[in-house]
């Protein structure tokens, strides 16, 4: 009887012993298969990216290509004043609001002062000055960035000058350039890109081999950066350029420049194609008060846009009335691109014509 309890004794305890091992490794292959089914390779891990970073990635992501879009110049003195005081400050941008919200960065050439105290300019005068409330109204409108190298934004003095650039920083309004100066550090920077804007209109301002030096200057530390100059020149009213201007773009070009949108002659004048670069010799006026022909009152706007293969360059017509731009209807804006495509580089024609310009990386 001892040696049967003995017997039962030993039977139990290899039973609870081989039991238990395999239970211990079933669970073991059963993790082992859990994970093959559901976890991921890990294949060239990436680091761990801090919250802040983030979102700019998230941002990139959302936007890959910024659309930018430039305009021709803007006077909201004199009689667009008047009427912005009788309508509200918005006036000058009621027609074209909705068309300007659907970019995500926008350049314009501010052709004058904004001011505490404007003056109360005659239609004739040419001395212009700004209501404090037009900076307001530019942000309001999606204006990002304006030039301030033209032959008006002295028109208030120096002071004048100081108190522009106060108000366009308290709205987080961006600015390049100077009347008199043409000098790296009045560049403004934005992402990929640098924006220069520089006056030819001033006998006492810079010279061209200044505006050269300060492009080589910049493209020469910035290798990879898309540099774009706004130039203030040219003959007004006048369809094509000079030229002296001519010479100067392509030694802009030749020095590192990537765009030249220009602006002044208060008319749109040609477009040309030099060195796979284009040179707009002026977008005309995009709000202003002269009503005296249909010229000063087309403008064109240029949105640009990029991807691994190409830039893109869309054009759009505008029309004003009143010192309000609008976009010109179908049949008005095919007209105004052919008769531009008849006065640009010729090889640029069947493109400007049809609305958009592609030029190869």
């Amino acid at each position: 009887m001892n040696r049967f309890v003995s017997y039962l004794w030993v039977l139990m305890i290899i039973t609870g012993f081989s039991a238990g091992f395999y239970w211990n490794m079933g669970k073991l292959f059963s993790h082992e298969l859990s994970a093959q089914v559901f976890s991921p390779p890990i294949i060239n891990q990436a680091p761990i990216i801090a919250e802040e970073s983030l979102g700019a990635i998230l941002e990139k992501i959302k936007k890959p290509n910024a659309k930018i879009l430039f305009v021709g110049d803007t006077m909201l003195g004199r009689n667009v004043a008047s009427l912005s005081k009788k309508y509200g400050a918005d006036y000058p941008f009621a027609n074209i609001k909705d068309f300007l919200a659907g970019f995500d960065f926008i350049s314009a050439n501010l052709e004058g002062p904004i001011v505490k105290t404007p003056q109360v300019a005659a239609i004739n005068s040419m001395q212009f000055s700004f209501a404090s409330q037009s900076a307001e109204a530019l942000k309001k409108n999606y204006i990002d960035l304006v030039f301030l190298a033209n032959n008006h934004t002295l028109n208030m003095g120096q002071a004048g000058l100081k108190q522009t650039k106060e108000y366009l920083e308290k709205q987080g309004i961006g600015f390049a350039g100077d009347p008199l100066k043409c000098g790296p550090e009045l560049a403004y920077g934005k992402d990929n890109f640098i924006f220069l804007s520089f006056n030819q209109t001033f006998f006492s301002g810079c010279k061209d081999l200044e505006f050269v030096t300060t492009v080589k200057e910049i493209k020469t530390k910035n290798p990879d950066k898309f540099i774009i100059i706004n130039m203030h020149w040219g003959q007004e009213y006048q369809p094509t350029n000079t030229k002296v201007q001519e010479d100067l773009a392509h030694a802009l070009i030749d020095s590192g420049a990537d765009l030249i949108i220009g602006h002044h002659p208060h008319v749109v004048e040609n477009i040309e194609l030099y060195k796979n670069k284009l040179i707009f010799y002026s977008l005309g006026n995009f709000i202003f008060d002269q009503y005296f022909n249909q010229k000063v009152q087309q403008s064109l706007a240029v949105k640009f846009e990029s991807n691994n293969q190409e830039f893109i360059y869309k054009l759009y017509p505008l029309i004003s009335q009143k010192s309000q731009p609008s976009l010109m209807e179908t049949q008005a804006a095919n007209k105004f691109l052919i008769d531009l495509a008849a006065i640009s580089s010729a090889d640029l024609s069947n493109s400007i014509t049809s609305g958009q310009i592609t030029l190869k990386k």
